[in-house]
């Protein structure tokens, strides 16, 4: 998840010690569909390529 100034603790551990069930959890608020497409959604890519172009004031999918 990236490296944060933060007094907590944090420890990696390889994606197989992770709960399935939190695993589930990130992908049901994150990307329901993620099973069925991979991981690319081509409308979203030309929406945040648009967003990001457009200097729009709400943007998904980039991180400044």
């Amino acid at each position: 998840m990236g490296k944060l100034k933060s007094d907590l603790e944090r420890e990696e551990v390889s994606i197989d010690k992770v709960s399935e069930h939190l695993k589930n959890a990130v992908i049901a608020t994150e990307d329901e569909y993620f099973y069925e497409h991979d991981g690319v959604v081509p409308k979203a890519i030309l929406r945040a390529i648009y967003q990001e172009f457009s200097n729009a004031t709400v943007q998904s999918g980039v991180v400044h």
